[in-house]
């Protein structure tokens, strides 16, 4: 997979002041009741408007990718973001709500301790200090940074009330790659540019159509955008949806119809037998948001159909290697790697560099298209083996009982397996933490302690059961 400079940049805009539920903090409780109404103490309640509008711009921000480069490397001559350390309007947004909730982190991990969610992104932050720490670089400083966004997210969207989880992240999310789809859509129109700031200078291309990208800085990033926030407008509908949730789960689909990804197929042909399972147990929420998906999916899908004919036609024509865009041999340098630093890796972030004497052809070196093993190869065998159990863990978790949950953490999948937006892409590692997030506010309550001690079962709620 190619990549290339973002073309424009831009500053993050103020956030508004939000609408907060009186349920408060859900922290303070028992980290598994997503559906109890606590009462948050006085001080919560005044702070959590400031402290959360972050947050909700994080969310709604993430397709505008428009970079700031903070740094390069200057004797290397790489593109996209091998040897560049970057800002986006959501990294600033992750920072100050990092800034902001440093005061409660502590309370907040200490009652999330058995969330499977926290512990996953938990052990990776763990796993890239440690890897740092014989690897420093300003890459993997910047990747701590982000981990450390991504640990905290998780920590407050996991503690949330399903409610407030679909008005804090869900909502924005959805309504930001909704607007993105929009732009896509016009892109593949006019066949590039239509002069907004983030776009991208140069599009490539399937069959007569360019691949539109929107305001990402790749058409895959706004792809596994699309594929979350598809899974999320499934998931968190309400039993009486609005028009306006309705039709902007829709418009959030647009860019899966119009990647012409076959990674992106593989995530979509995984979702829709989980998505049907939940219409079945619940088709009063779940009908209506997952129609609305299929059709923003299949009708540009249809439209443009000759983009993805010619995908097709590529993979029936080349050799295993070319079909797999040389996927094979990146993964065997790939392998050499994690065989040469099998402890602690090359450093988070490090990959490319250290792949460098790999390609003495001059060709620019890429990241290896498989989000495991690009993880083992930067932090260490442990590392990559951890992140694999504590994601099965959570999948557990869920159980079969929830498969809009459950579709809703599988959601990029394909892009796992074939590519690295959940890790490489630094608004694909913030999305990820918002999945994970949102999929612990899924999760039904467990026991709590009562005063006495003793556990008290707690009901879960409608919403939780069947999300």
């Amino acid at each position: 997979m190619g990549g290339w400079y973002p073309a424009g940049s831009g500053a993050v805009q103020a956030a508004v002041p939000l609408p907060i539920t009186s349920d408060g903090r859900h922290a303070i409780l028992s980290p598994d009741d997503p559906m109890s109404e606590p009462t948050a103490p006085t001080s919560d309640l005044r702070t959590a408007p400031l402290r959360l509008a972050p947050l909700v711009l994080m969310a709604f921000m993430l397709p505008w990718e428009f970079l700031t480069v903070l740094a390069v490397y200057e004797e290397k001559t790489f593109r996209f973001f091998d040897t560049l350390v970057t800002a986006t309007p959501s990294d600033v947004a992750g920072v100050v709500f990092l800034v902001l909730s440093g005061p409660t982190v502590w309370r907040r991990v200490i009652d999330a301790r058995r969330s499977p969610g926290v512990h996953l992104v938990g052990w990776l932050l763990a796993a890239a200090a440690v890897s740092y720490a014989f690897n420093p670089t300003l890459r993997g400083l910047s990747l701590l940074i982000r981990l450390a966004v991504v640990v905290v997210v998780v920590l407050e969207v996991a503690a949330m009330p399903r409610r407030r989880a679909r008005m804090m992240v869900a909502a924005p999310l959805v309504a930001g790659v909704a607007v993105a789809g929009v732009i896509a859509a016009i892109q593949i129109v006019v066949g590039g540019r239509i002069g907004i700031l983030g776009e991208q200078s140069v599009f490539s291309v399937a069959g007569p159509f360019v691949r539109p990208s929107g305001t990402s800085t790749h058409p895959y990033m706004l792809a596994g955008l699309s594929l979350v926030a598809s899974a999320v407008g499934v998931a968190f509908a309400g039993r009486r949806a609005r028009p306006l949730w309705i039709a902007a789960t829709g418009l959030a689909a647009i860019p899966l119809g119009l990647s012409f990804s076959r990674a992106v197929l593989v995530s979509f042909l995984l979702l829709v037998p989980l998505w049907m399972f939940a219409w079945r147990n619940d088709p009063g929420r779940h009908a209506r948001p997952l129609v609305a998906v299929l059709v923003g999916f299949a009708v540009p899908a249809l439209v443009f159909g000759q983009g993805w004919l010619a995908r097709v036609d590529d993979s029936l024509t080349t050799d295993l290697d070319s079909i797999s865009s040389q996927r094979l041999e990146i993964a065997r340098i790939a392998l050499e790697i994690i065989g040469d630093h099998p402890v602690v890796g090359v450093g988070p972030w490090n990959y490319a560099l250290a792949s460098e004497p790999e390609y003495e052809d001059g060709t620019l070196p890429s990241p290896v298209h498989n989000t495991v093993l690009l993880i083992t190869a930067e932090m260490g065998v442990v590392a990559g083996v951890g992140y694999v159990v504590f994601l099965a863990l959570l999948a557990i978790r869920i159980g079969r009982r929830r498969p809009a949950a459950l579709a809703l953490l599988a959601a990029p999948f394909g892009l796992w397996l074939f590519d690295t937006i959940p890790w490489f892409y630094p608004s694909g590692l913030l999305l990820f933490g918002l999945q994970v997030g949102l999929v612990c506010s899924l999760i039904p309550a467990g026991p709590r302690r009562t005063p006495g001690g003793g556990e008290a079962p707690v009901a879960a709620g409608a919403d939780a059961v069947t999300a």
